[in-house]
């Protein structure tokens, strides 16, 4: 068979079962990364704010 042909359906389901766990690990993975950096951030000397996880609204 030339290897160009297209996936059997069940191939590509188990393909997507497979991937798409991977992918959302790999998205969990990069968030606690993410995370562990911005608290590892020094808190900035010149900001009022007391909290870097509060809110403030924007003014307009």
């Amino acid at each position: 068979m030339p290897a160009t042909t297209v996936l059997r359906p069940r191939s590509r389901t188990l393909i997507i079962a497979a991937t798409v766990p991977l992918a959302l690990a790999a998205l969990l993975a990069d968030d606690v990364r993410v995370r562990r950096q911005l608290d590892a951030v020094p808190p900035d000397p010149t900001s009022s704010r007391t909290d870097s996880t509060t809110l403030v609204p924007a003014s307009s």
